[in-house]
């Protein structure tokens, strides 16, 4: 089983750092590690010009993950 790096943007990163609920902070991290492991399978594949990227909720659909 292969095993992907997640590189966030510091647009992402700055906008993980300012949620200042530190629960939502730790769960949106772990589903973040989730895409690690067979990303192509997880979340909805987006269209026009994001098409070959797809779209993961987290954190009860509060949050997107592109």
């Amino acid at each position: 089983m292969v095993e992907y790096t997640i590189q966030l943007t510091p647009l992402a990163l700055e906008t993980l750092t300012a949620i200042n609920d530190r629960r939502e902070q730790e769960k949106l991290s772990e589903r973040i590690d989730q895409l690690k492991v067979e990303p192509e399978k997880q979340g909805k594949a987006l269209v026009d010009n994001l098409s070959g990227f797809r779209s993961v909720r987290a954190v009860g659909q509060r949050y997107r993950i592109v």
